[in-house]
């Protein structure tokens, strides 16, 4: 196994602990971000194409303020979404394409597991979304032939 399917394999940790966070307490707590945060910035510095993931984590973070700040996700959400990018594009052939189809594959993910929730939930206004984010981080690996 390499080295960046490890540096894959702990991002998953990271999220899938959080997707029980937030399914189970409606929030996540700062300390498992900030320690998220610590784990992305090292793979930053240790890859090799980190000018290219650092430029694809400012846009995500952007992209993921604006949709805080229009409500579309949770406070989190916004968090975790950029931190996610390091470990997932260290086991990516190409970070472009790989990043294209991360949110692509977030886009039809994020929003059937919305619809589906509300649906099932019984229309509560909140939806935890990050098994969403880690759902999409898992169909990545998938796609790109990671597993």
């Amino acid at each position: 196994m390499s080295v960046n399917l490890y540096f894959y394999l702990i991002g998953l940790a990271f999220l899938l602990f959080f997707s029980y966070q937030d399914y189970k307490k409606k929030e996540v707590e700062n300390w498992g971000i900030l320690a998220f945060a610590i784990y992305a910035l090292y793979i930053l510095f240790l890859y090799e194409k980190s000018v290219i993931v650092g430029v694809l984590v400012l846009v995500t973070v952007i992209v993921a303020v604006y949709m805080w700040k229009l409500k579309i996700i949770g406070g989190a959400d916004a968090k975790i979404l950029p931190l996610m990018i390091p470990s997932m594009l260290v086991v990516s052939p190409n970070s472009y394409f790989g990043y294209i189809n991360f949110l692509l594959v977030f886009l039809c993910i994020g929003t059937s597991y919305a619809v589906l929730y509300k649906n099932f939930a019984g229309k509560k206004k909140y939806v935890p979304f990050v098994p969403a984010i880690a759902l999409t981080y898992l169909l990545f690996a998938v796609l790109t032939g990671i597993f």
